[in-house]
């Protein structure tokens, strides 16, 4: 007993047992003061503030000027690196998996979680609706998101790549989707296969872009509107309602600021069909 105890009384002043009851130590943040736990198999650069809520387990590492706050969890073996000059900022959020969050100024908050193979980097804000929020975007499996906002409950899946633009409320992006140039993909919207969004186009409502189609510079979809298989819309087309393009079928019109003009209600543009 005299053992034990004198054992028990030797361990190190900061030794703790958390992270699912992984051994590890109390980090010490830049300002001196005592932060969040770091297990024994994990790496937390000096640099990185970790508030006394969060924790870094299994192999995970954080690097550089970084910002840990609130209920954060990194595990696994996910990475977090600032790369210099940028400051990446994590708050009531979680990175875990193989996830990479770096090389930028990025923000992820309130609910986010960064997970599997996913990877965020550039100048990137991904949050929930408010602070406080337990839920809010997804960003998983190879996805890559860099230099766009994603927020709310917006996911990102699969293979998707988005490089430009914002993604909000319950929007999905998916399969190998591509979204570039300040794009707008929003509301219960989806876009996924091989479709390509760019240009400042947006998708919203419940409206659907997907197969191999594009949609680019001003045009939108929304309300029920489908564009898919190797369609393309542009300019500022408009497909909403129930309306669909599809096939090899190409529109590009113009309102020429005379309100929308498009495809609308139950209209169907497919084939070849070329309307211009």
């Amino acid at each position: 007993m005299k053992f034990l105890l004198l054992a028990l009384f030797s361990l190190p002043a900061f030794a703790q047992m958390n992270c699912a009851g992984a051994p590890g130590a109390i980090h010490t943040n830049p300002d001196s003061n005592l932060g969040g736990f770091v297990a024994t198999t994990a790496y937390v650069a000096p640099t990185v503030f970790l508030a006394s809520g969060s924790e870094v387990c299994q192999t995970a590492k954080v690097l550089g000027s970084v910002n840990i706050n609130g209920v954060s969890r990194i595990l696994n073996a996910a990475q977090i690196e600032s790369g210099a000059g940028n400051t990446v900022y994590i708050e009531d959020a979680i990175v875990r998996g193989n996830a990479f969050v770096g090389f930028g100024t990025i923000s992820v908050r309130w609910g986010a979680q960064v997970r599997d193979f996913a990877r965020v980097t550039g100048n990137t804000y991904i949050a929930g609706t408010t602070a406080g929020d337990t839920v809010g975007p997804i960003i998983e499996g190879n996805a890559l998101v860099s230099g766009a906002n994603v927020l709310n409950r917006a996911r990102i899946s699969e293979d998707a790549v988005i490089t430009g633009g914002q993604v909000r409320d319950f929007a999905k992006i998916y399969g190998s989707a591509h979204l570039a140039d300040y794009v707008q993909v929003y509301g219960n919207a989806e876009v996924y296969d091989r479709a390509r969004v760019s240009n400042g186009a947006q998708i919203y409502g419940f409206g659907k872009v997907h197969g191999e189609a594009q949609v680019y510079d001003s045009a939108k979809v929304y309300g029920n509107g489908e564009v898919m298989d190797f369609a393309t819309i542009n300019y500022d087309t408009v497909v909403r309602d129930n309306a669909k393009v599809y096939g090899s079928a190409v529109v590009v019109v113009s309102s020429q600021g005379n309100g929308e003009r498009g495809v609308f209600n139950d209209a169907r543009v497919h084939g070849n069909a070329r309307v211009f």
